[in-house]
């Protein structure tokens, strides 16, 4: 699995914050799971700009190694506030082979599951997983990341099925 991290709220916000890695083993994961937890948010203001990070990340997609599924995972607390909205990002940057999966975090903007769900979901099987405020978002992103990788099996040989006879 090859896989990079970006941060940021805001449409000057995106940053990569690990770029593209194959994981092969646990410590692999570890090395980057460590590395994640190091960042701090480096901005004061956190506006939500999904369009712009839409876009960000759909130009990362076009760098990305060649894979069986291409995922972007987005996640916040409220409704685009500053920039384009979603739906303007997937008509003009490249997200034919994209999904984009959502968790929202509930408690701060009332209206951020409905935007969710109809502005920031796309491609096929997209869904979204919700957390109880923030101190609900570890449990929500773990039942999430199950939810992405169910029926798959990461780093298995393809089945070549039963031989002749």
């Amino acid at each position: 699995m090859r896989w990079p991290s970006t941060s940021g709220a805001g449409r000057r916000q995106s940053v990569v914050v690990q770029d593209w890695v194959l994981l092969q083993s646990a410590g692999d994961i570890a090395a980057v799971a460590a590395r994640l937890r190091t960042v701090q948010r480096s901005y004061r203001r956190f506006p939500t700009a999904l369009g712009y990070a839409l876009g960000f990340g759909a130009t990362l997609m076009q760098e990305a190694p060649a894979c069986e599924r291409q995922v972007i995972d987005v996640s916040g607390d409220g409704i685009t506030n500053d920039g384009f909205w979603p739906g303007l990002a997937y008509k003009h940057f490249p997200f034919e082979r994209i999904t984009v999966n959502a968790l929202a975090v509930l408690g701060a903007d009332p209206s951020v599951v409905d935007h969710y769900e109809f502005e920031v979901l796309h491609g096929p099987g997209a869904f979204i997983e919700t957390a109880e405020g923030y101190e609900g978002f570890e449990r929500a992103m773990i039942r999430k990341l199950y939810r992405e990788v169910q029926n798959r099996i990461v780093g298995g040989l393809p089945y070549v099925g039963p031989g002749p006879g």
